[in-house]
């Protein structure tokens, strides 16, 4: 809507002017088709988790650590809606953030979700940390009818999926 304004805004400006003042004019059309494509949305296409964790800064504003980032996704495209970053809590609390995570995301009204959990922790028994608290969050989301388009985790520059038990994707 606003890059149609900006159009219609040059075309005013390019034809108010007498023949005289068109170069003087051509000034305000440029101006006016800049600000139009200023307006325009960017559309960033994310084909895999090495460009999730290579844009999820850029989506909350800095670099995320000890968090867990919920990226809520709407639509047949997954358009990026709210992103949500969270503080990791101590495992005893691990039950009240999955509860606010899927009432966030119930509220959104997303059909689906990335979830990024950023921490140094090693793993655990085996298991990557905070897989528990991923597992739940993923578990209440399914629950009611949320995909989960990915779920990583971030440690040390690297990444490591938490669904994924493919070949390709690396594990802990």
């Amino acid at each position: 809507l606003l890059v149609g304004l900006c159009f219609l805004l040059a075309l005013w400006a390019y034809a108010g002017p007498a023949e005289r003042e068109r170069a003087r004019a051509g000034g305000g059309v440029l101006a006016a088709f800049a600000a139009g494509l200023l307006c325009k949305p960017v559309v960033v296409t994310l084909g895999g988790p090495p460009d999730i964790v290579g844009a999820m800064p850029s989506f909350i504003g800095f670099h995320p650590s000890e968090s867990l980032v919920v990226m809520c996704l709407h639509g047949p495209r997954k358009r990026n809606g709210l992103t949500m970053r969270f503080d990791l809590p101590e495992p005893r609390h691990h039950r009240s953030l999955v509860s606010e995570v899927a009432a966030r995301v119930t509220r959104e009204r997303a059909g689906s979700v990335i979830l990024v959990c950023y921490t140094a922790a090693g793993d655990v028994d085996g298991k990557l940390p905070r897989a528990g608290l991923v597992e739940g969050v993923v578990r209440h989301l399914v629950a009611r009818d949320v995909g989960v388009v990915e779920a990583l985790l971030v440690r040390a520059g690297r990444w490591f999926s938490y669904t994924c038990t493919e070949p390709c994707c690396p594990s802990g």
